[in-house]
């Protein structure tokens, strides 16, 4: 195959099945590559109902980040990964297991892929070290240092947006006092969608020059101010 080539998996994995970019992630995988078969990770303790396994055309995975041998039946024979790991998780620790249990089927490993949350070439504030392991501006960057080394085909995409979908974890107390409290200042806002869709084109394409990227996605579009914000909560 040219150097500027990768090849398409031929089976992809998707941890995170359950949250808001897994879901539309499989599904748009099942709708434009239907004949890649996708399988969705889900964790031991979520029900499979709660998982893309409507829209899977591969089996459904009930794996932990906690348990490594559980992980390591996930990802055997897979060919491509989509990794998201959950708030405040020892993401260090999990991409260690994650890269050695990779490594392992390295030959069959064709494409990887991770959200990342942190702002590239950026060293985190001495005042993030205080909330220690699990916080984003700490753990981001070891997990990003871990899985560099360990040699594996892996490319990162960087949400430097809020997502729309997070406003509807601000509406219980909005329904309750008719108030939303929150400083007043502009925030670009993503649909996890958009972020889907991007993750399963980079899955699709044979350009090898996505190996070892780093893509940062934004909005210069939905720029809204929490005023703004506070209004779409109302209706």
């Amino acid at each position: 195959m040219e150097l500027t080539k990768k090849p398409t998996p031929k089976s992809i994995l998707i941890f995170g099945a359950a949250g808001h970019i897994g879901r539309p992630l499989a599904e748009y995988l099942t709708r434009e590559a239907p004949d890649i078969p996708t399988f969705v990770c889900r964790q031991k303790h979520r029900k499979a109902e709660n998982t893309a396994e409507q829209v899977s055309r591969g089996r459904v995975l009930a794996a932990d980040y906690e348990d490594l041998s559980s992980f390591a039946a996930a990802v055997k024979g897979v060919e491509g990964v989509f990794v998201i790991s959950s708030s405040g998780m020892h993401v260090g620790k999990r991409c260690h297991d994650e890269s050695y249990n990779c490594a392992e089927t390295r030959w069959q490993c064709s494409s990887g892929l991770r959200l990342a949350r942190h702002i590239p070439r950026a060293q985190p504030p001495l005042r993030a070290y205080k909330f220690g392991a699990g916080s984003l501006p700490i753990e981001q960057p070891i997990a990003k240092r871990i899985l560099d080394e360990s040699g594996l085909p892996v490319t990162y995409i960087n949400c430097g947006a809020s997502f729309i979908e997070n406003l509807w974890l601000q509406i219980q107390p909005v329904l309750l006092n008719k108030t939303f409290i929150w400083p007043e200042h502009r925030v670009p806002f993503l649909d996890p969608q958009v972020i889907a869709e991007v993750a399963g084109r980079l899955f699709l394409s044979d350009n090898a020059k996505h190996i070892g990227a780093f893509h940062t996605m934004n909005n210069g579009h939905n720029w809204l101010s929490y005023e703004e914000v506070a209004g779409i909560l109302g209706d």
